[in-house]
């Protein structure tokens, strides 16, 4: 067995039936959401059961959102008796996670400040960083008025484009990462940004909802069948 923790990363990700979630135990490495109020996204990297040295695991990358899910296994973990978590999981940030998340938990697999920094280092890949950092400090901790923000200004650009202002986005510098992610691991900012996801997800459906086939919408009850799932192996403020 080996003694350190490797991922071997497929060469192309294969497809899963997104149903057999529920079937699984899931080791969480990282879980984040996106609070879009047209279509809310939950993303979240986990091993396929539980971890024990000497074990091969599936690495899966789950996408939900009310109106498109996906699962899909996407390497290989060999765990041994130690591991570099932020070394390994970074591995992982090629994937598309769409955009720069909010709402982010701490996998009980590492430390606080591991999981700081892993998200710090995850924040700083997402070429909308900046813009979602001078936002989060525009409205701290309060992610409703934050949304409505960019809702109107999204309503602004599309009526008036010519008014537009200059885009700010870029990805974060490491300071402004670490800045982010300090700021969206306050246990007072996860629970708004919880509350605010969650809202979201039933307000999607509510507006968007007959758009869709009833088969093709992911009702909350299910959504929080397979959250719970997920967040089981993670750590979060209760609410």
């Amino acid at each position: 067995m080996s003694k350190n923790t490797y991922f071997d990363i497929h060469a192309r990700p294969f497809d899963l039936p997104i149903k057999k979630i529920k079937k699984r135990t899931m080791t969480t490495l990282l879980a984040c959401g996106i609070i879009n109020p047209l279509g809310p996204t939950f993303n979240a990297l986990t091993l396929d059961g539980v971890v024990s040295p000497g074990k091969q695991m599936p690495i899966l990358h789950v996408m939900l959102n009310p109106f498109s899910q996906d699962l899909a296994e996407i390497g290989i973990a060999t765990i041994g008796e130690t591991w570099n978590p932020i070394q390994a999981i970074t591995q992982l940030f090629t994937r598309s996670f769409g955009d720069c998340p909010t709402l982010h938990f701490q996998s009980s697999m590492l430390e606080y400040e591991d999981a700081v920094a892993l998200h710090a280092d995850f924040l700083a890949t997402f070429d909308d960083g900046y813009s979602m950092l001078q936002r989060v400090r525009q409205f701290p901790g309060d992610p409703w008025n934050r949304v409505q923000f960019e809702m109107d200004e999204a309503r602004e650009f599309m009526e008036n484009p010519g008014n537009a202002q200059p885009s700010s986005n870029r990805r974060l510098s490491a300071e402004e990462a670490f800045e982010l992610s300090r700021h969206l691991f306050d246990p007072k900012v996860q629970e708004a940004e919880i509350g605010a996801f969650f809202s979201a997800w039933d307000g999607a459906i509510k507006f968007q909802g007959g758009n869709f086939r009833k088969k093709d919408v992911l009702s909350m009850k299910v959504f929080l069948a397979h959250f719970e799932n997920i967040t089981l192996s993670c750590n979060f403020p209760d609410i």
